[in-house]
């Protein structure tokens, strides 16, 4: 049987079209099927949705919205970002053309909303659900370092004697930064206020269904609230086109199609349905494992292609990514070390036992490590975890990955540490040994590592990370075998451009206290 669940607050913009003839209707609007019953054609007489509701009753509205405020946010960090400047020059017995500066930032600021536009900064910025600010840096880096250089051109163009270089360049300087913030603002700003929520339809295969929306239920972050779940499997009664036009009048705004090879026809036509009726759509293709990092996407005679190229690491990548883990560790022991001795002290006073622990791991090519970690738990608290794991597994605690929301065995002090990962800064030391990468797979104890087994053993080809897939994404709230399938496409996509951006989002998920426990 197929299921659809809908939330009770689409029920007052979705006309009933079906009422009335033999089809029980849900909140959203949508028919609730039995096993090989057909959705109906609409009653005779019924009005189609005008084509100006179509558009204005979705997304675009919320999109046109969410772009200006982006386009003013950057508005106000020119502007900020030059007063700024002016400020500091003057401050160091500079002399500035006030007036003329103004002028031409007036002048090219119309120039600056091409050059975002071009980059992707308005257009774009709903395109990817978990967009985020290491999503920004790249895009805002091309298009404020482009007007920067036209914003000089046209003092010079606009100047009679020569043109000082230091007001655009501070500009520059300030004005990058300024506009990534202003970002992060507009976003919070839009979540608070649920601009930035989206109501979507799930539509596969039950269990590729299930397995999306616990997905999406981990990341409230991405703004999407599930609103309906159809099962698109072998057999579905209901023919496309009508599915189409009852998601059409539901409410939703975005579509996710997630499937195999099979029913790959049926998925495609659904989805030019859908692009027709105006929604967006996304198209999940399977797990983790089967797509990669440096998978490049093309076209042959407009058929798109998506291509890997084998990763398997050169040595240039392997002296590249240690040249990388030495300088990093080398920089963050260094700046660690105040925070570390603070909570050196703070352990011992907190409770009896060594400040550090210390525990066997899985490293490279299966080889032992000694892992080293702020001790967050009570002395011993090791062999107490097979007690804990029997008595705790009738609450849903049955993961290979053993993590306790509320493990009794953590200290006062230890929560304070796990919270803002403080108690991985050791692990630079390992890095710095060569034990460890900056980024790789998480660190397993053996009896972890030997439950990922076939294709998944891969993931001991590098050496595992502090920052990771598994860190950046969730943590905590990952299962075991889905942190192993991020692992895997971790190892076998990997590259150097990769690595700095989950570097970043580790550290975003950090910040965020995100899957901490």
């Amino acid at each position: 049987m197929s299921q659809l669940d809908s939330q009770s607050k689409f029920e007052q913009h979705v006309p009933s079209r079906h009422n009335g003839v033999g089809v029980t209707m849900n909140s959203a609007g949508l028919p609730v099927l039995d096993p090989g019953q057909a959705l109906p054609s609409s009653p005779a007489g019924s009005e189609p949705l005008p084509a100006e509701f179509e558009f204005e009753t979705r997304a675009a509205r919320s999109e046109v919205d969410y772009s200006r405020l982006l386009a003013f946010a950057d508005v106000i960090s020119i502007v900020l970002s030059m007063v700024v400047a002016v400020g500091l020059l003057s401050a160091g017995g500079r002399h500035l053309d006030i007036s003329h500066l103004a002028v031409t930032v007036g002048v090219m600021l119309p120039v600056w909303f091409v050059i975002a536009y071009v980059a992707g900064l308005y257009n774009l910025a709903d395109l990817k659900i978990n967009h985020s600010l290491v999503d920004d840096i790249g895009k805002v880096a091309i298009a404020v370092t482009a007007w920067s250089w036209l914003l000089l051109v046209a003092r010079t163009a606009l100047s009679v004697g020569p043109t000082a270089m230091a007001g655009p360049i501070l500009l520059w300087t300030l004005a990058m930064p300024a506009m990534l913030i202003s970002r992060v603002v507009v976003r919070a700003i839009s979540r608070r206020r649920g601009r930035g929520r989206q109501p979507v339809a799930l539509i596969g295969e039950w269990l590729e269904v299930r397995a999306l929306r616990q997905r999406i239920e981990r990341h409230p972050e991405w703004g999407l609230d599930v609103s309906a779940e159809i099962d698109f499997g072998n057999g579905f009664p209901v023919e496309i086109g009508e599915m189409a036009e009852a998601l059409e009048v539901s409410g939703v705004g975005r579509v996710m199609i997630v499937g195999g090879g099979e029913g790959l026809s049926e998925r495609t036509r659904l989805a030019h349905e859908l692009i027709e009726r105006g929604l967006m759509i996304d198209i999940v293709t399977g797990g983790p494992e089967t797509l990669y990092s440096n998978a490049a996407l093309h076209d042959l005679e407009g058929l798109p292609v998506l291509s890997v190229r084998s990763t398997r690491m050169r040595p240039l990548d392997l002296h590249m990514k240690r040249a990388f883990d030495i300088l990093a560790s080398s920089i963050g022991l260094i700046l660690a070390a105040p925070v570390l001795a603070w909570a050196a002290i703070r352990i011992k006073r907190d409770s009896p036992g060594p400040v550090f622990f210390r525990q066997v791991r899985c490293g490279l090519d299966g080889e032992e490590f000694e892992l080293l970690k702020l001790r967050t738990m009570v002395d011993g608290a090791h062999e107490m975890r097979s007690a804990l794991r029997e008595s705790t597994a009738d609450s849903g605690n049955d993961d290979v990955l053993f993590k306790l929301e509320d493990d009794p065995r953590i200290t006062r002090f230890g929560r304070v540490l796990r919270k803002w990962s403080i108690d991985e800064l050791p692990q630079l030391w390992n890095v710095f040994v060569g034990d460890m990468s900056m980024v790789g797979p998480r660190p397993l104890v053996f009896d972890e590592a030997l439950q990922a087994t076939d294709l998944f053993r891969a993931r001991t080809q590098v050496k595992p990370g502090i920052a990771g897939p598994w860190q950046a994404y969730g943590r905590s709230a990952i299962p075991f075998s889905e942190m192993i399938k991020l692992d895997y496409s971790y190892v076998v996509g990997w590259s150097m451009s990769e690595d700095l951006r989950l570097l970043l989002q580790t550290s975003v998920a950090v910040a965020r206290t995100r899957g901490a426990h």
